[in-house]
């Protein structure tokens, strides 16, 4: 029988949001998706050029009724596309590039993201660590249960989601804006930003990342 292909938005809504939801959300800060609408200033990056897509999730800091800084931004990719690292490589670069964007705009010591492909979740921390000098770190790697029989080894995640959390307190405005403003530059405009991605899908190059 022919396996079935959980599109992204049912993989957000039956299976990550009621990981993530929960982690993420409260009083102060709200988990959007799929394709998280944010404001102007959240979608544009630090040369003011618009960005080309909406991440698929993200989590905004409430003020009010208006949506705040984006402190985490997400991708997500079913199951079925684990092997095509042309695609997962692509989405690492995009949330990187929103992450400096929220980085540059809002002033932020850290942006958490993370990468959902099918069950498997890696989440990462982006920030600016000197003149010029973005830096993406992998923090941890969670696999979220498929059913009830599989919530029993989900408690082994315990540690590495109070981990992320840890991270998550880092996500607040540096008490030094004005150095982090004179570290920052410019986010690359998109023609010169898809230069950098080379169309070809020639499966012969060594890949250095792995999702399985």
């Amino acid at each position: 029988m022919k396996a079935i292909k959980t599109p992204e938005p049912d993989l957000c809504a039956s299976f990550l949001n009621v990981i993530l939801a929960p982690l993420f959300t409260n009083k102060n800060q709200r988990l959007q998706g799929p394709n998280a609408k944010l404001d102007v200033g959240q979608s544009k990056s630090s040369d003011g050029h618009a960005t080309t897509s909406r991440p698929d999730t993200a989590v905004v800091e409430l003020q009010g009724v208006h949506a705040g800084a984006t402190k985490v931004f997400g991708e997500v990719k079913a199951a079925h596309i684990t092997n095509d690292t042309y695609l997962l490589s692509e989405d690492l670069l995009r949330f990187g590039v929103f992450a400096k964007g929220a980085i540059d705009n809002d002033q932020l010591s850290t942006v958490l993201t993370f990468q959902a492909v099918g069950l498997k979740i890696t989440f990462f921390a982006v920030t600016l660590i000197g003149d010029g000098m973005y830096a993406m770190v992998e923090l941890e790697k969670i696999t979220i249960p498929n059913c009830i029989n599989d919530v029993s080894s989900f408690l082994g995640c315990v540690q590495p989601l109070m981990n992320i959390l840890s991270v998550m307190k880092s996500c607040i405005p540096s008490p030094f804006p004005n150095e982090l403003k004179d570290m920052g530059r410019p986010t690359l405009s998109t023609p010169e930003f898809r230069s950098l991605i080379n169309k070809s899908r020639d499966r012969k190059r060594i890949s250095y990342i792995n999702y399985t």
